[in-house]
Protein backbone atom coordinates (compact mmCIF):
# COMPACT_ATOMS: atom_id res chain seq x y z
CA UNK A 1 0.00 0.00 0.00
CA UNK A 2 1.43 3.39 -1.01
CA UNK A 3 2.07 5.93 1.71
CA UNK A 4 -0.56 8.64 2.00
CA UNK A 5 0.51 11.91 0.41
CA UNK A 6 1.30 14.41 3.16
CA UNK A 7 2.57 17.96 2.95
CA UNK A 8 4.84 18.59 5.92
CA UNK A 9 7.27 21.29 4.84
CA UNK A 10 7.23 23.07 8.16
CA UNK A 11 6.56 21.85 11.69
CA UNK A 12 6.16 24.53 14.35
CA UNK A 13 6.32 23.77 18.07
CA UNK A 14 3.82 25.61 20.25
CA UNK A 15 4.24 25.60 24.06
CA UNK A 16 1.41 23.52 25.47
CA UNK A 17 1.29 25.47 28.72
CA UNK A 18 0.52 28.82 27.06
CA UNK A 19 -3.12 29.47 26.21
CA UNK A 20 -2.07 32.62 24.35
CA UNK A 21 0.31 30.76 22.05
CA UNK A 22 -2.18 27.94 21.54
CA UNK A 23 -4.82 30.44 20.45
CA UNK A 24 -2.38 32.27 18.18
CA UNK A 25 -1.29 29.02 16.52
CA UNK A 26 -4.71 28.72 14.89
CA UNK A 27 -3.88 31.65 12.59
CA UNK A 28 -0.39 30.47 11.57
CA UNK A 29 0.51 28.88 8.23
CA UNK A 30 2.90 26.11 9.25
CA UNK A 31 1.93 22.81 7.64
CA UNK A 32 2.10 21.05 10.99
CA UNK A 33 1.40 22.64 14.35
CA UNK A 34 2.98 20.54 17.11
CA UNK A 35 1.62 21.28 20.56
CA UNK A 36 4.57 20.75 22.89
CA UNK A 37 4.36 18.96 26.23
CA UNK A 38 8.10 18.48 26.55
CA UNK A 39 10.94 21.03 26.73
CA UNK A 40 8.81 24.19 26.57
CA UNK A 41 6.75 23.11 29.59
CA UNK A 42 8.20 23.32 33.10
CA UNK A 43 7.86 20.21 35.32
CA UNK A 44 5.28 21.86 37.53
CA UNK A 45 2.94 22.65 34.63
CA UNK A 46 2.87 19.30 32.80
CA UNK A 47 -0.64 18.38 33.94
CA UNK A 48 -1.97 21.84 33.09
CA UNK A 49 -0.37 21.66 29.65
CA UNK A 50 -1.98 18.30 28.93
CA UNK A 51 -5.41 19.75 29.69
CA UNK A 52 -4.80 22.84 27.55
CA UNK A 53 -3.50 20.80 24.62
CA UNK A 54 -6.43 18.43 24.81
CA UNK A 55 -8.79 21.43 24.72
CA UNK A 56 -6.94 22.86 21.72
CA UNK A 57 -7.14 19.55 19.88
CA UNK A 58 -10.87 19.31 20.46
CA UNK A 59 -11.41 22.57 18.58
CA UNK A 60 -12.11 22.36 14.84
CA UNK A 61 -8.97 22.39 12.70
CA UNK A 62 -8.42 25.71 10.90
CA UNK A 63 -8.27 25.39 7.10
CA UNK A 64 -4.77 26.90 7.01
CA UNK A 65 -3.32 24.09 9.16
CA UNK A 66 -2.84 20.73 7.48
CA UNK A 67 -1.81 18.68 10.51
CA UNK A 68 -1.93 18.91 14.29
CA UNK A 69 0.60 16.95 16.32
CA UNK A 70 1.64 16.63 19.94
CA UNK A 71 5.21 16.27 21.13
CA UNK A 72 5.05 14.10 24.23
CA UNK A 73 7.72 13.80 26.88
CA UNK A 74 10.45 11.23 26.29
CA UNK A 75 9.89 7.59 27.14
CA UNK A 76 12.58 7.77 29.81
CA UNK A 77 10.98 10.75 31.56
CA UNK A 78 8.18 8.72 33.10
CA UNK A 79 5.65 11.22 31.70
CA UNK A 80 5.05 9.86 28.20
CA UNK A 81 2.27 7.48 29.17
CA UNK A 82 0.30 10.20 30.96
CA UNK A 83 0.72 12.44 27.92
CA UNK A 84 -0.55 9.75 25.56
CA UNK A 85 -3.47 8.78 27.76
CA UNK A 86 -4.72 12.36 27.64
CA UNK A 87 -4.14 13.43 24.04
CA UNK A 88 -5.26 10.25 22.25
CA UNK A 89 -8.76 10.89 23.57
CA UNK A 90 -9.11 13.57 20.91
CA UNK A 91 -10.32 12.42 17.50
CA UNK A 92 -8.48 15.36 15.92
CA UNK A 93 -4.96 14.23 16.84
CA UNK A 94 -3.10 13.13 13.70
CA UNK A 95 0.53 12.74 14.77
CA UNK A 96 2.65 11.99 17.82
CA UNK A 97 6.18 13.38 18.00
CA UNK A 98 8.43 11.18 20.14
CA UNK A 99 11.51 13.09 21.34
CA UNK A 100 14.98 11.91 22.41
CA UNK A 101 14.72 8.45 20.89
CA UNK A 102 17.97 6.66 21.71
CA UNK A 103 17.19 3.20 20.35
CA UNK A 104 14.51 1.10 18.70
CA UNK A 105 13.44 -0.13 22.14
CA UNK A 106 12.07 3.36 22.87
CA UNK A 107 9.46 2.93 20.15
CA UNK A 108 8.92 -0.79 19.84
CA UNK A 109 5.79 -2.48 21.15
CA UNK A 110 6.65 -4.03 24.53
CA UNK A 111 7.03 -7.81 24.52
CA UNK A 112 6.48 -10.24 27.36
CA UNK A 113 10.23 -10.72 27.85
CA UNK A 114 10.20 -8.15 30.63
CA UNK A 115 7.81 -10.41 32.54
CA UNK A 116 9.67 -13.66 31.84
CA UNK A 117 10.94 -14.17 35.40
CA UNK A 118 7.58 -13.40 37.01
CA UNK A 119 5.66 -15.56 34.54
CA UNK A 120 8.08 -18.46 35.01
CA UNK A 121 7.79 -18.16 38.79
CA UNK A 122 3.99 -18.27 38.60
CA UNK A 123 3.99 -21.43 36.47
CA UNK A 124 6.58 -23.12 38.69
CA UNK A 125 4.70 -22.29 41.89
CA UNK A 126 1.40 -23.47 40.42
CA UNK A 127 2.91 -26.78 39.39
CA UNK A 128 4.64 -27.23 42.74
CA UNK A 129 1.35 -26.79 44.59
CA UNK A 130 -0.69 -28.78 42.05
CA UNK A 131 -2.99 -25.86 41.25
CA UNK A 132 -5.57 -26.62 38.56
CA UNK A 133 -5.09 -23.51 36.44
CA UNK A 134 -2.45 -20.91 35.57
CA UNK A 135 -3.67 -17.99 33.46
CA UNK A 136 -1.18 -15.93 31.45
CA UNK A 137 -1.12 -12.14 31.01
CA UNK A 138 -3.72 -10.34 28.96
CA UNK A 139 -3.08 -9.23 25.37
CA UNK A 140 -4.36 -5.65 25.26
CA UNK A 141 -4.32 -5.12 21.47
CA UNK A 142 -6.95 -6.84 19.35
CA UNK A 143 -8.19 -4.67 16.48
CA UNK A 144 -5.79 -5.35 13.62
CA UNK A 145 -4.58 -8.48 11.84
CA UNK A 146 -1.13 -7.85 13.33
CA UNK A 147 -2.71 -7.81 16.80
CA UNK A 148 -4.26 -11.22 16.15
CA UNK A 149 -0.92 -12.59 14.94
CA UNK A 150 0.73 -11.31 18.10
CA UNK A 151 -2.02 -12.91 20.18
CA UNK A 152 -1.23 -16.26 18.58
CA UNK A 153 2.48 -15.80 19.34
CA UNK A 154 1.76 -14.88 22.96
CA UNK A 155 -0.58 -17.84 23.42
CA UNK A 156 1.91 -20.28 21.92
CA UNK A 157 4.70 -18.85 24.07
CA UNK A 158 2.56 -19.10 27.21
CA UNK A 159 1.52 -22.65 26.35
CA UNK A 160 5.16 -23.68 25.96
CA UNK A 161 5.96 -22.14 29.35
CA UNK A 162 3.26 -24.18 31.05
CA UNK A 163 0.30 -21.79 31.27
CA UNK A 164 -3.03 -23.40 30.47
CA UNK A 165 -4.99 -20.27 29.66
CA UNK A 166 -4.78 -16.55 28.85
CA UNK A 167 -6.79 -13.52 29.91
CA UNK A 168 -8.91 -11.82 27.22
CA UNK A 169 -10.33 -8.30 26.97
CA UNK A 170 -12.34 -8.70 23.75
CA UNK A 171 -14.61 -11.43 22.36
CA UNK A 172 -12.51 -11.60 19.17
CA UNK A 173 -9.65 -13.08 21.21
CA UNK A 174 -11.58 -15.97 22.74
CA UNK A 175 -11.59 -18.43 19.82
CA UNK A 176 -7.85 -18.10 19.28
CA UNK A 177 -7.06 -18.50 22.97
CA UNK A 178 -9.36 -21.50 23.38
CA UNK A 179 -7.88 -23.24 20.34
CA UNK A 180 -4.25 -22.84 21.37
CA UNK A 181 -4.84 -23.82 24.98
CA UNK A 182 -6.77 -26.94 23.96
CA UNK A 183 -5.02 -30.15 22.94
CA UNK A 184 -5.03 -30.86 19.22
CA UNK A 185 -6.76 -33.90 17.75
CA UNK A 186 -3.37 -35.52 17.10
CA UNK A 187 -2.27 -34.91 20.70
CA UNK A 188 -5.46 -36.43 22.07
CA UNK A 189 -5.17 -39.51 19.89
CA UNK A 190 -1.53 -39.99 20.94
CA UNK A 191 -2.47 -39.60 24.60
CA UNK A 192 -5.34 -42.09 24.31
CA UNK A 193 -3.01 -44.63 22.72
CA UNK A 194 -0.48 -44.13 25.52
CA UNK A 195 -3.14 -44.62 28.20
CA UNK A 196 -4.40 -47.84 26.58
CA UNK A 197 -0.89 -49.21 26.05
CA UNK A 198 0.09 -48.22 29.60
CA UNK A 199 -2.74 -50.29 31.08
CA UNK A 200 -1.73 -53.31 29.02
CA UNK A 201 1.94 -52.89 29.91
CA UNK A 202 1.04 -52.92 33.61
CA UNK A 203 -1.08 -56.04 33.13
CA UNK A 204 1.87 -57.69 31.42
CA UNK A 205 4.21 -56.65 34.22
CA UNK A 206 6.38 -54.59 31.90
CA UNK A 207 8.32 -51.75 33.47
CA UNK A 208 9.78 -50.41 30.23
CA UNK A 209 7.95 -50.09 26.94
CA UNK A 210 7.70 -47.83 23.93
CA UNK A 211 5.18 -46.42 21.47
CA UNK A 212 5.95 -45.45 17.89
CA UNK A 213 9.58 -46.27 18.58
CA UNK A 214 9.86 -43.86 21.52
CA UNK A 215 10.40 -44.84 25.14
CA UNK A 216 7.47 -44.21 27.47
CA UNK A 217 8.19 -43.63 31.16
CA UNK A 218 6.22 -42.26 34.10
CA UNK A 219 6.49 -38.57 33.13
CA UNK A 220 5.22 -39.40 29.64
CA UNK A 221 2.39 -41.47 31.09
CA UNK A 222 1.36 -38.63 33.40
CA UNK A 223 1.46 -36.18 30.50
CA UNK A 224 -0.80 -38.45 28.45
CA UNK A 225 -3.24 -38.83 31.33
CA UNK A 226 -3.36 -35.05 31.75
CA UNK A 227 -4.05 -34.53 28.04
CA UNK A 228 -6.86 -37.08 28.10
CA UNK A 229 -8.36 -35.38 31.15
CA UNK A 230 -8.23 -31.96 29.51
CA UNK A 231 -9.61 -33.38 26.27
CA UNK A 232 -12.71 -34.53 28.14
CA UNK A 233 -13.19 -31.02 29.55
CA UNK A 234 -12.72 -29.51 26.08
CA UNK A 235 -15.47 -31.65 24.61
CA UNK A 236 -13.46 -34.27 22.71
CA UNK A 237 -15.09 -37.67 22.17
CA UNK A 238 -12.54 -39.42 24.34
CA UNK A 239 -14.64 -42.54 24.76
CA UNK A 240 -14.93 -42.87 21.00
CA UNK A 241 -11.15 -42.65 20.66
CA UNK A 242 -10.67 -45.21 23.43
CA UNK A 243 -12.90 -47.58 21.50
CA UNK A 244 -11.13 -46.79 18.24
CA UNK A 245 -7.67 -47.55 19.65
CA UNK A 246 -8.64 -50.33 22.07
CA UNK A 247 -6.28 -52.79 20.36
CA UNK A 248 -3.22 -50.57 20.90
CA UNK A 249 -0.37 -52.64 22.34
CA UNK A 250 2.84 -51.46 24.04
CA UNK A 251 5.93 -52.04 21.92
Amino acid sequence: MAAKALLRRSLLYVPGSSQRFLDKSRSLTADCIAYDLEDSVTPGRKAEARALVRKALDQDKPANIKERAVRINSVGSGLALQDLQEVVKSANLTTIVAPKVDSASDLTTPSLKEFLFARSAIVTAARAHDLPSTIDLVATAYKSEADQERLVEECEDGHRMGFNGKQCIHPSQVATVNKIFSPSQAEVEWAVRVVIAQQKAEEQGRGAWSLDGKMVDKPVERKAEAIVGKARLCGFDVQGLLNQHKDQEPE
